[in-house]
């Protein structure tokens, strides 16, 4: 099993509401690339090629920021109270 440093990669996550530049580490174990973004836990990848890598880790960001925000409303709702003003 050959493994290379682990390599530093930036890249823009854009989606309607927000930008955020993340950092993805990367690295090469034999024929797989493995790759994470280290500021969202659970975005992982493995992918054949590099560049499908990063467009795995790049889902995997987007896929993951758009539970959290589904589950923030949920809780947001259930949590609220509007009165009455009368």
């Amino acid at each position: 099993m050959t493994l290379l440093r682990h390599t530093f990669t930036d890249f823009s996550l854009e989606t309607n509401t927000m930008k955020a530049e993340l950092t993805a580490i990367i690295k090469q174990d034999g024929d797989w690339w493995l790759g994470w973004v280290s500021e969202i836990p659970g975005a992982n990848a493995q992918e054949k090629t590099k560049e499908e890598l990063m467009m795995s880790l790049r889902e995997a960001a987007k896929d993951i920021l758009e539970l959290h925000r589904q589950i923030a409303r949920q809780e947001a709702q259930s949590e609220c109270r509007v009165p009455q003003l009368a």
